[in-house]
């Protein structure tokens, strides 16, 4: 559970899995003073085995710079390999997701996040 991240940088071989909740939840805190989620990379990771939830998501991270999500495997999560809800303009590229139990990679209230051909899973955008 990640709130109130700034330059930060979560990855690089980390296995993280056998959670009741989100694997990998990344949120602003909505009492900080500099409440900021920007500049924030998470990549070559693996998430899954969430038993209530997703394998990463991201909440209300609506005043980014652009969060980027890269090579990341995401699978066997009840919920979404990835979830974005109120997070605009980020980057995901280079993902796996499989054997989750809703629709691999989600969007809701994103506009500008880019979402490549190179992710490997199915996407549903939400207005």
């Amino acid at each position: 559970h990640l709130e109130d991240i700034v330059d930060s940088d979560l990855g690089d071989g980390c296995w993280l899995g056998g959670s009741p909740g989100s694997v990998v939840y990344v949120s602003k805190r909505e009492s900080a003073l500099h409440n900021r989620t920007w500049l924030f990379k998470l990549h070559g990771g693996l998430a899954f085995n969430s038993t209530g939830a997703h394998g990463i998501e991201i909440d209300d991270c609506d005043d980014s710079l652009g969060i980027q999500i890269f090579d990341w495997r995401l699978d066997q999560n009840a919920g979404h390999a990835l979830l974005m809800k109120n997070s605009p303009n980020n980057r995901v590229w280079g993902n796996v997701g499989a054997l989750n139990g809703l629709v691999d990679f989600r969007y809701e209230q994103s506009p500008g996040t880019v979402h490549s051909d190179s992710n490997y899973g199915v996407v549903e955008v939400v207005a």
